[in-house]
């Protein structure tokens, strides 16, 4: 499934990192396991924070605003000893619903 916060800010409904935390929280509020008892909500808010954090990293590496950073200003060169991370943030939070769901942490006996 695509990036719906990346879809719009390339469509143009999202401009700010302001206008991107305020759809996530609508979408939160609908999608959060704690504020609903319906099944299978916890894996569209994960999905949901996933693509909130990836739609940020989108935002700060300038994409769909010609190079311009969160901030307003040109995005910063990350340096050779902080390289960005080589993992799927997505596949990460699946992953981690999976554990738990299997009873992850175990209590010792």
């Amino acid at each position: 499934m695509p990036n719906r916060f990346i879809r719009l800010i390339e469509e143009g409904g999202i401009a700010s990192v302001d206008e991107l935390k305020s759809a996530f929280r609508a979408l939160a509020l609908a999608t959060h396991p704690d504020l609903g008892g319906a099944a299978g909500r916890s894996e569209d808010f994960i999905r949901a924070r996933a693509e909130y954090e990836s739609a940020l990293l989108y935002l700060d590496s300038g994409g769909g605003r010609g190079g311009r950073g969160r901030s307003g200003g040109p995005s910063a060169f990350r340096s050779a000893a902080a390289p960005r991370r080589a993992f799927d943030r997505a596949v990460f939070y699946a992953d981690l619903s999976a554990l738990l769901k299997a009873g992850f942490p175990k209590t010792p006996r």
